[in-house]
């Protein structure tokens, strides 16, 4: 038996609100849970995504890098220091090593933004507390102690510039630092001998002369090599539910920092053929830490290349039910998963295979559509639905076609927004573990919809462990 429909009613409507609701909603995850990102050519003018990070989001920011810093630093390793130095006896040769920072506090920090430049950072009141070994030679005598050097109230402010590399990823340049220490307490441990006397006074003068001079110097090194280097091995290119699809989200063009935020232009395309997402307009969110705006050419364009690549379907089977705790789809639970329409079939199935375990397919014929406007969302979805027997010995049999066309008009678009709200919610709670920082959660999701996009708003909330 086989039956073919064309559904348009107002009640079959209502049952694509699911597929309509599901397939929006997987865009959105798309952006929201991979930022694991692919090289642009950087030929579009049109972003698909538009990202905005908030004075508060960038002020949160620096507060995980502070106490990541606090933290981290105990790990760090410093190079031996040698060197030689005439003293009235004569000539000392030195080697200070086993530096270690045993203890630190950056009680101050500050952020804020460098229009059309990038960001500034300043610490204030720094502690720290960093202990070594030294040894002393002199032609006829030797020596070695350990030391230990306090530092407080160390005032730190660094500028870094913020653009787009050649390869579509961001680009960091340290362009200022200055430091000022403003007390340094230097205590050595020895056997007291004259050696020791004379080498502990050489070695305070010569740390506290050098400890300006080499931190800034230190810190643009870091700046310009480490972290650039770090974000190189970031890749710029989101695989799209595990097909051959990938979503290019590199940067466009330089970011724009203003004095309320940075603002990230990505390419935010699926197809290779960028379409025209016109300007993405980003609103003002009060409390977000951080604004993503998915164009409708990004969800469409997702959405079509989704569909070409055969993968929006989705099947239910007996096994798989009865696995997730379901009711297991068989002939006589099947008006469970079917529109009431079709309920007068229920009947003649289950007397003809009451036991048979069914299997119902689903697969869009048709690329989904959507449309934002600043009066709602509009969807619309034209799917195929199968339903099929598999006797335990025999061939499948097909029972029931039925074709769907369905439409989210603006007036239930608060059905749609809601939905991806709870979905996003839920699937960002668990967070995601990034290397050297720890678990990252978005909290506080809120989407809404715009002329010509849908925006997302959210906190940030990170564990260091």
């Amino acid at each position: 038996m086989k039956l073919t429909l064309l559904v348009t009613t107002a009640m079959a409507q209502q049952k694509m609100t699911v597929l309509l609701t599901t397939t929006t909603m997987m865009m959105m995850l798309l952006m929201a849970s991979s930022f694991d990102e692919a090289a642009a050519d950087g030929t579009s003018s049109s972003p698909g995504l538009e990202v905005h990070i908030t004075p508060q989001g960038l002020q949160y920011a620096l507060k995980v890098g502070r106490q990541l810093l606090e933290k981290r630093v105990k790990d760090l390793s410093v190079a031996p220091i040698s060197g030689s130095t005439g003293l009235a006896v004569g000539k000392v040769i030195y080697v200070i090593s086993g530096l270690a920072v045993v203890d630190m506090k950056v009680p101050a920090a500050r952020a804020s933004m460098l229009p059309r430049v990038g960001v500034q950072l300043q610490f204030g009141r720094v502690y720290a507390r960093v202990r070594g070994d030294w040894i002393a030679t002199h032609k006829i005598a030797s020596d070695r102690g350990s030391f230990e050097l306090t530092v407080s109230g160390m005032e730190l402010s660094t500028s870094v510039s913020v653009s787009r590399g050649a390869d579509g990823r961001p680009s960091l340049h340290s362009v200022s630092c200055s430091v000022h220490l403003d007390d340094t307490d230097i205590r050595f441990f020895g056997n007291g001998s004259w050696l020791y006397n004379l080498v502990n006074n050489f070695i305070e003068m010569f740390i506290n002369s050098r400890m300006e001079g080499e931190i800034c110097p230190h810190l643009k090194a870091f700046v310009d090599n480490d972290v650039n280097a770090a974000i190189s091995t970031l890749e710029v290119t989101v695989p799209v539910l595990g097909s051959s699809l990938t979503l290019d989200l590199s940067l466009l063009r330089d970011p724009d920092i203003q004095s309320n935020g940075v603002h990230l232009y990505l390419k935010g395309d699926a197809s290779g053929e960028p379409g025209d997402a016109g300007r993405v307009p980003v609103p003002a969110v009060s409390g977000a830490m951080v604004t993503v705006a998915l164009s409708e050419s990004l969800i469409n364009s997702l959405a079509a290349s989704l569909f070409r690549a055969g993968v929006l379907s989705y099947n239910v089977t007996e096994s798989a039910t009865r696995d997730n705790g379901s009711i297991p789809l068989t002939a006589q639970s099947v008006a469970y998963y079917l529109p009431e329409m079709l309920h007068g079939l229920v009947g003649p199935l289950s007397r003809a295979l009451p036991a048979a375990p069914l299997a119902l397919l689903l697969h869009a014929t048709a690329a989904p559509r959507l449309s934002v406007s600043a009066l709602g969302v509009s969807a619309s979805a034209s799917v195929r639905g199968s339903l099929l027997a598999l006797p335990p010995s025999a061939a499948p049999l097909a029972l029931v076609s039925l074709d769907l066309e369905g439409t989210l008009q603006h007036s239930s678009h608060a059905v749609l927004l809601s939905s991806l709200k709870g979905l996003l919610t839920e699937r960002l709670a668990a967070g995601v573990e990034v290397p050297g920082v720890g678990r990252v959660k978005l909290a506080n999701v809120d989407v809404t919809a715009a002329e010509n996009f849908i925006v997302m708003s959210t906190s940030v909330e990170v564990d260091i462990g």
